[in-house]
């Protein structure tokens, strides 16, 4: 095939970077569709309501408590406002039905909410984040929140077949009326999932969901709000001519070529990266269909569906129109590895393998009867040893579309361009360039306002995807804020020890037995084959030939209350630490209790392999019992990351380590059973702390704040 290059000239992006007009040569539909719905919104101006719930406005919103204060002199500021939405509340196009909001758009028409709501589309059809929906039953889960840019839902042409069908409900049957040429009707329900506490627990937070609204009663029902006019530092996902030509040609050639289509969204911090994604995922799972996409996320930093320090792959099967921290949990992922850290700067070769482990599985996927295009989303990291990696994980992946965000970094794209260039070669490749509107350049332009206005950085979004992962509640599929962190579920898992441990713990339990007359009489009356024994099995079958009751339960302290305080489920093989040269052997229990984990699941039989390497690392309670951790050498940490044996579970945080039974207590939103279930497979469990930090909200009682 011929090999085709397709890249913007630098000097047309200089010029608009320089001139930063960028309104005006890319408009969205809801900027063309007020033009020509201009003449129209005068006819109803005199009807719009009048009433203070539906003029929901920011200016009315930043009035201070001081506004009820005698001082009539001082007046109050407001701050300058834009509009966010096209569409003008009338008493005919509107209702608003306690919990829910249902309204009639005209055509090109456009809405924003922010909040967590449930989205209907009973008449119709509308545009929001790159996804097309026509009238239906189903409900589409939306989280708009100010961590990211507001989806914006505009009124769209119906394909024939769904023209004429209509939703009827008694809320919304006073807009199926022609007088103001309604073409579509959505329902907007309140969805409460737990992260509406976030404000009230966290006050770096406040205003994650927008102004709280306890002035207006009627709005306390509601999870959202719609946003008619706002600050011009309010951020929407505008549907831009640029990037929707950039999907329909990603689109076009993935159903064209016999070669995988693997897109990779790259860029500068705070670019867009992450909104293109989204974009480009829902565009295309409305225009392909389901299992059309694979979502490759190489950002361990700000993840979009997995806690941080992770990479992994997923298929998504259903439109993303949340913010990350509403889904942390390992949505449709496939295979996920761990790092240990929020950047691939500090395991540069552990990042490299973890993509190339990740890329072989979607590509051994893909087959002329099931492909899919791949989308590659990339930290902020384009410079130096990053851009290496970059481009080194692009040549692996014979990548057919890089897409640069944030062109308005001159240098920082020349030097992207070179490298992506020369790698670049053969006639059998099919390879482009993109330089689309940066999403945030564009926003900024419109509004006089720069980067430098992102109300929440980098380590404010780790920090609420960090909390979000550990708040959830697998159960009930929600956000458990309203306990703390101390009150959350958790489970306790056996340790297992390897059989050369068995020498040492023998010396442990000869002194203990010798020591403490008392404890030997009240072990002599349990009746040990009544109770479940929670001791490896390697240690058991080395003492069956003189393994009396005395002397097992001698083996395992307190074994009084074995029964209930330990689970029947897989056990822990080892524990590591990384960067951890130097540590005493002593100090291991001490770096581990309280610290975020990763829960890594090992091929036992390379696991069998490397076990001897394993350090006994002691644990002494307070009554002088002890136990030892199989520990893992800093040495020998890369052998157990390696993507060609392991794979990352889930995140915990050790709760607390128990001599007496011989087990840890794990703090986890994982489902036990998944860890139950590896006692019935091939592959042993390890614990391994990184440089994750645990968020200092987590250690307070939340609890109190959220009343």
């Amino acid at each position: 095939m011929k090999r085709k290059s397709a890249f913007q000239a630098l000097n047309k992006v200089k010029k608009r970077s320089e001139s930063l007009d960028l309104s005006q040569t890319d408009k969205s539909d809801d900027e063309i569709a007020s033009q020509q719905n201009a003449n129209r919104d005068s006819s109803i101006e005199n009807e719009s309501i009048e009433d203070s719930e539906s003029q929901h406005t920011y200016e009315s919103l930043e009035l201070s408590d001081s506004d009820s204060s005698n001082n009539e002199d001082e007046s109050i500021p407001l701050k300058s406002t834009i509009q966010i939405s096209n569409f003008t509340p009338t008493k005919s196009n509107i209702n608003y039905t306690g919990s829910s909001i249902v309204a009639g758009l005209r055509l090109g028409e456009s809405l924003v909410f922010q909040g967590q709501y449930m989205l209907t589309v009973q008449m119709g059809c509308v545009s929001i984040y790159g996804a097309t929906l026509h009238v239906g039953s189903k409900r589409y889960k939306v989280s708009a929140s100010a961590a990211t840019a507001l989806p914006r839902i505009t009124a769209l042409s119906p394909k024939k077949k769904y023209l004429g069908k209509v939703i009827e409900t008694p809320e919304n049957s006073f807009l199926t009326q022609p007088p103001e040429e309604i073409s579509t009707i959505i329902l907007i329900e309140s969805l409460h999932t737990g992260l509406e506490q976030i404000p009230y627990i966290l006050p770096k937070f406040q205003n994650l969901w927008g102004p709280q609204l306890s002035s207006n009663p009627s709005e306390m029902f509601r999870s959202f709000h719609p946003i008619y006019n706002g600050p011009p530092s309010t951020k929407t996902v505008e549907s831009y001519e640029s990037w929707r030509a950039t999907a329909n040609e990603i689109i076009s050639d993935f159903k064209s070529s016999s070669y995988p289509t693997v897109v990779f969204v790259t860029g500068p911090k705070n670019s867009g990266k992450s909104t293109f994604c989204r974009y480009l995922l829902n565009y295309t799972l409305s225009n392909v269909g389901k299992n059309s996409v694979h979502f490759l996320d190489c950002d361990p930093g700000q993840s979009e569906y997995s806690p941080p320090g992770t990479v992994y792959l997923s298929t998504p099967q259903n439109f993303n129109f949340s913010s990350p921290f509403a889904h942390p949990n390992f949505e449709d992922v496939i295979e996920s590895f761990s790092l240990g850290y929020n950047s691939p700067k500090d395991v540069p070769l552990l990042y490299s393998a973890c993509f190339q482990a990740l890329f072989s599985i979607y590509k051994s996927s893909q087959s002329d009867n099931a492909s899919s295009i791949l989308i590659v989303n990339t930290p902020g990291w384009t410079k130096g040893l990053g851009l290496e990696l970059l481009v080194d994980m692009m040549k692996i992946s014979q990548f057919t579309h890089a897409i640069f965000l944030g062109a308005d970094d001159i240098e920082t794209l020349h030097d992207f361009n070179n490298r992506v260039l020369s790698i670049i070669d053969g006639d059998d490749q099919y390879q482009k360039i993109y330089t689309p509107e940066s999403f945030l350049q564009v926003s900024s332009t419109k509004s006089s306002v720069h980067h430098s206005t992102r109300q929440y950085t980098a380590s404010d979004m780790r920090t609420l995807q960090s909390l979000c992962y550990f708040f959830y509640n697998f159960q009930t599929h929600s956000f458990d804020f309203e306990k703390s962190f101390s009150q959350l579920p958790f489970f306790s898992v056996p340790i297992l020890s390897p059989p050369h441990f068995a020498e040492i713990i023998e010396k442990n339990v000869n002194v203990t037995s010798s020591g403490n007359n008392e404890e030997i009489e009240e072990i002599e009356e349990i009746e040990i084959s009544d109770k479940p024994i929670y001791a490896p099995k390697e240690l058991l079958s080395l003492y069956q030939s003189n393994a009396d009751s005395k002397f097992i339960a001698s083996l395992i302290p307190n074994s009084k209350i074995q029964h209930k305080e330990v689970r029947q489920s897989a056990k822990i093989s080892a524990f590591g630490i990384m960067a951890a040269e130097g540590l005493n052997p002593t100090d291991v229990s001490l770096c581990l209790e309280g610290t975020v984990l990763s829960i890594l699941v090992v091929k036992e039989y390379v696991f069998s392999q490397l076990s001897h390497s394993l350090i006994p690392a002691p644990v002494v309670s307070k009554n002088g019992k002890t136990t030892y951790l199989p520990w893992i050498p800093p040495n020998h940490i890369a052998t157990f990351l390696s993507p060609s044996i392991t794979r990352c579970l889930g995140l915990a945080v050790i709760r607390s380590i128990n001599p007496a039974s011989n087990s840890v207590v794990l703090q986890s939103p994982i489902d036990p059973k998944h860890i139950d279930d590896l006692e019935h497979t091939n592959e042993k469990i390890v614990l391994l702390r990184g440089r994750l930090d645990m968020p200092a909200y987590a250690q307070l009682d939340l609890s109190s704040h959220s009343n």
